[in-house]
C-alpha cells in the first residue's frame, strides 16, 4: 500500500463496549439488560457524520471463564446495534476477544494478542474494514484501553463512566501504565472533544466548554504540544502559568490571578508545590483532590488548557520559545 492510499483510508473511533458505549453490568449475558450510556447514540451518529468509522472493540473474558458463550456475545451485539439503529446511529463493526490466560475453558485459556491492552482487535478491524490507524482514536473506561491506544499509536480518551473514575484516580496516583491523552465525563463529551480537536467545532467560540463541562480542557502534554503548533500557526502566543497544587475552591480568587491578554492562549499547569519555590501554600487550608483542582481551573473562561505537569516539562513539550511563568499568586492560598 502506498502512502497516498493509506492517507485516503477512513479513520476510526474505536469504542470499548461495557462502561463506555453501554452501561456496565458485569459479565453481561442477557441482551434484555443492554442499556446504552446516556448520549452514546448521539455521539456515534455525530462521529459517523464527520467521516469517522465507529468500531466496537471489547474484551469478553466471560467466555473463557464459562459465564456465557460466544453466541451470547453476538446476541448482545445485535441488541446494541438495534438500540443504536432506533436512535438513528450505527456501528461499523463489533470485535471481541473471548480469551483469558486463566480461563476455565481450555479452548479459550491462552495468552493472546487480541485481549486489550494487546492491539490485535484494532489491527484486525483496520485490515477488515480498510481503516487508517494513524489519526484514529480509542475511547474506553479502563487503563487497558489507554495502553492499547498507546501501543497502536492512537489518541486514548478515558471516560469517567463504568470503571473510569476509579481508573483515572489510579492514573493520577501514578499506579501502573495506561495514562490517557484525554479525560471526558462520558462518550458524548469524548465525541464533542474529538470533533473540536478535528476542527469541526471551534472550542472557544462555540461555547463547547461551557456546554459540556470542565473536563474538555484537561489535556496530556502530547496533545498540548499538538495544539500548541496549531495556535502558533494562527499567530497566537502561548502563556503557561503555574497553578500550585494547593488550590482551593474559590473561583473569584483564582480568576484574578489567571488571566490572559487578547491573542494569548493560557495554559494552567498544576504543579507540585513542594518543588515550586515561593509557592503560596497555606497549610491551614485543606487541599482539594486532584480531580477537583482540575475542575476549578477548567471552569475559568480565561483558561484554555489545563495540564498536570511541572513547568519545565510543559516548556519542553510546547517548545522553549513560549512564555512560561512561575508567577507568585497564580495559585490560590
Amino acid at each position: 500500500m502506498t502512502a497516498l492510499e493509506a492517507a485516503r483510508r477512513p479513520r476510526a473511533v474505536f469504542l470499548d463496549r461495557d462502561g463506555t458505549l453501554i452501561r456496565e453490568k458485569g459479565y453481561l449475558k442477557d441482551p434484555k439488560q443492554v442499556e446504552l450510556e446516556h448520549g452514546a447514540a448521539r455521539a456515534a451518529s455525530a462521529l459517523k457524520r464527520s467521516g469517522f468509522r465507529v468500531v466496537v472493540v471489547t474484551n469478553q473474558s466471560g467466555v473463557a471463564r464459562g459465564f456465557y458463550t460466544e453466541r451470547d456475545v453476538l446476541a448482545v451485539h445485535q441488541e446494541i446495534a438495534r438500540l443504536l439503529g432506533l436512535a438513528g446511529a450505527s456501528a461499523d463493526g463489533f470485535y471481541y476477544c473471548p480469551h483469558h490466560p486463566r480461563g476455565e475453558l481450555e479452548p479459550y485459556r491462552m495468552e493472546c494478542s487480541c485481549r486489550k491492552p494487546g492491539t490485535g482487535l484494532l489491527e484486525t478491524a483496520v485490515q477488515e474494514l480498510g481503516l487508517s490507524m494513524a489519526g484514529s482514536y480509542l475511547v474506553g473506561d479502563k487503563r487497558t484501553d489507554m495502553e492499547a491506544a498507546r501501543r497502536a499509536g492512537l489518541t486514548g480518551i478515558l471516560v469517567l463512566t463504568g470503571f473510569g473514575r476509579d481508573e483515572w484516580s489510579a492514573c493520577l496516583r501514578g499506579a501502573g501504565p495506561g495514562s490517557p491523552d484525554r479525560v471526558a465525563r462520558d462518550l458524548s463529551e469524548a465525541a464533542d472533544w474529538i470533533l473540536w480537536h478535528e476542527g469541526e467545532i471551534l472550542g472557544r467560540t462555540s461555547g463547547l466548554y461551557e456546554q459540556r463541562g470542565w473536563s474538555s480542557k484537561w489535556v496530556s502534554l502530547r496533545l498540548l504540544a499538538e495544539r500548541a503548533s496549531i495556535h502558533r500557526s494562527r499567530g497566537e502566543n502561548i502563556v503557561v502559568k503555574c497553578a500550585y497544587t494547593a488550590i482551593y475552591d474559590n473561583l473569584q480568587e483564582v480568576s484574578t490571578r489567571l488571566t490572559r491578554e487578547p491573542g494569548e492562549v493560557l495554559v494552567a499547569a498544576i504543579t507540585d508545590d513542594r518543588r515550586t519555590p515561593g509557592s503560596p501554600c497555606d497549610p491551614s487550608r485543606a487541599r482539594l483532590p486532584m480531580e477537583q483542582r482540575i475542575e476549578v481551573l477548567s471552569r475559568l473562561p480565561s483558561v484554555d488548557y489545563v495540564v498536570t505537569a511541572e513547568l519545565e516539562d510543559v516548556q519542553t513539550a510546547i517548545r522553549s520559545d513560549s512564555r512560561v511563568h512561575a508567577i507568585e499568586g497564580a495559585g490560590v492560598s
